[in-house]
């Protein structure tokens, strides 16, 4: 076998062990080694060949992150028939299919361009110009091919670096991007350790070979001590916090389905409300997840334009519902009505008074919005009838509510760090995420939403109370830090927590620092190449 297909044979590999249901995350310091080594070799096949080989690994490592995707099992298409919740699914499984192979395609095609770029760059410039590797694969990979998705992080290089503390501390200033460098920095030294081997029998190559080892050495030692150190130093500071703590409870219910509350006499009962209640005792806040019960809030007189399915209740009687239920404030998500229109909400409740609610604003498409043009690849979700969706939210505030200002997510929100980003800007101090991550089935589908918890919070500098339905619910604090977590089953988990104030550079930026340090990284390199040839 040429040495060509066994790189790419190990470079598939390796991808594969990075993904579920493995998921070796330890592997991805070294798993892009074998394939950028066979890019800076430079003199071996041309830049087509190696954007092909690049292409199939990338094509083949998203594929590998894609598929549990396919275990989505419920999308909103309301009741039917079986004949029709059948087909429904059959249609649903199809668009998933096209779904995961339009993601697979694309990471193709933005690998492929990487590698193309990369080979030529080091076949004009020798194996001194392995740096283009790194900087080329964050913008376009990293940044611009996760921007045309609307900012979805799931295929983030840096991801797999959640977990580790002080590691993932650089998030708050580079934001994920800052993660992803790290690790491209880290496999493109390596890579050039590997494209070198053998090169001293030619004194010319030898001593290319022995600057640009020196330069990915001196690079990868100062960005791995550089994150170290930063990390460090941020987990030891202090991080903005109040003084005064909240004693929190977050929820998680293990319900496949949503309960249907009485109403009697005026009176809204809650169903399978006494754990909840005995579990809330003492608590400040009590966080309940998404669609726990199945009812729509009433906030106007306003007609809505789809008659509501399930129990319509009014502000006051489930706000003495809330009350009944816990003493402090309670955060719940419930579908809400408002100006004639249907929104998946948030609502926040003190003491039984509604204090502020908030609407999703990153609808899912086909599930919650039917979007323009491409209706015609599912059935209708039906939840509150034929040809129903869901209203979008405007402008984020915080809800301010027991001395504090609270910021609210909703399921998939939690993957596009800019909406947790607008929330800060606005005075959030507390982050609250509601949703049900059991519409998927495979388990990887939950835990990596939850490592994605981590990163935002510890992106934006701010605790989170993360409460699912079903998945992983969990307390987290502003850097990172799972203070308590529940992967299955029914529980309530307990913690203090402090809202946080002041901002991480990656609050103030965006990803806008992120990339201009890969220009940076660039023309630094860039300079020390050109310095270095000439003497």
């Amino acid at each position: 076998m040429s040495q060509p297909r066994r790189v790419l044979w190990v470079s598939l590999a390796l991808g594969a062990l990075l993904a579920p249901p493995l998921n070796w995350h330890a592997l991805v310091w070294v798993a892009w080694v074998p394939l950028l080594a066979q890019l800076v070799r430079g003199a071996h096949g041309s830049c087509r060949g190696a954007a092909l080989q690049a292409a199939a690994v990338g094509g083949a490592y998203y594929l590998a992150l894609s598929w549990p995707f396919l275990s989505l099992g419920w999308w909103g298409w309301g009741t039917g028939t079986e004949h029709e919740v059948q087909t429904y699914l059959l249609v649903q499984r199809c668009l998933m299919l096209l779904v995961v192979a339009a993601l697979a395609s694309w990471g193709a095609v933005l690998w492929g361009a990487c590698g193309w770029v990369t080979a030529w760059a080091v076949r004009r410039g020798g194996i001194t110009a392995w740096w283009v590797a790194p900087v080329v694969w964050l913008v376009t990979v990293e940044w611009l091919g996760h921007a045309a998705l609307g900012g979805f992080t799931w295929g983030y290089l840096g991801n797999h670096l959640i977990g580790v503390p002080v590691l993932q501390q650089a998030a708050s200033a580079f934001g994920p991007l800052g993660l992803s460098l790290v690790v491209l920095v880290v496999n493109a030294a390596g890579a050039v350790w590997w494209a070198t081997r053998g090169r001293a029998s030619m004194a010319r190559a030898a001593t290319a070979a022995g600057r640009a080892r020196r330069a990915s050495l001196l690079l990868s030692g100062l960005t791995v001590l550089g994150s170290l150190g930063y990390g460090v130093v941020r987990m030891q500071a202090r991080d903005g916090s109040s003084a005064d703590t909240l004693r929190v409870a977050v929820a998680q219910t293990d319900a496949a389905t949503a309960a249907r509350p009485d109403v009697v006499e005026g009176r809204v009962l809650l169903p399978d409300a006494g754990w909840l209640r005995q579990a809330a005792e003492g608590q400040d806040v009590l966080v309940l997840p998404e669609a726990l019960w199945w009812a729509t809030a009433r906030l106007d007189d306003v007609a809505p334009r789809w008659t509501p399915t399930g129990v319509v209740v009014d502000p006051a009687p489930l706000g003495a519902a809330m009350a009944a239920v816990a003493d402090g404030v309670v955060v719940h998500g419930l579908d809400t009505l408002a100006g004639g229109a249907t929104h998946n909400a948030v609502l926040f409740w003190d003491r039984g008074a509604l204090a502020g609610r908030y609407f999703k604003r990153l609808l899912v498409p086909f599930s919650e919005y039917r979007p323009q043009g491409l209706g015609w690849l599912t059935p209708r979700n039906q939840l509150h009838g034929e040809g129903f969706e869901y209203a979008r939210g405007g402008s984020p505030e915080p809800v301010v509510v027991a001395h504090t200002s609270f910021g609210a997510l909703i399921c998939q929100e939690i993957l596009f760090p800019p909406l947790a980003q607008a929330l800060v800007d606005r005075g959030a101090g507390l982050l609250v995420a509601v949703g049900n991550d059991g519409v998927f089935r495979s388990a990887w589908v939950a835990r990596m939403f939850h490592r994605l918890a981590v990163l935002q919070a510890v992106s934006v500098g701010r605790p989170m109370l993360r409460s699912m339905k079903t998945g992983v619910s969990s307390v987290i604090d502003s850097r990172g830090r799972v203070l308590a977590s529940l992967a299955a089953g029914r529980g309530i988990l307990s913690a203090r927590v402090a809202p946080a104030s002041g901002r991480t550079l990656y609050g103030q930026w965006g990803d806008g620092l992120g990339v201009l340090g890969a220009f940076a990284l660039g023309a630094g390199l860039l300079g020390l190449r050109r310095r270095t040839v000439a003497a």
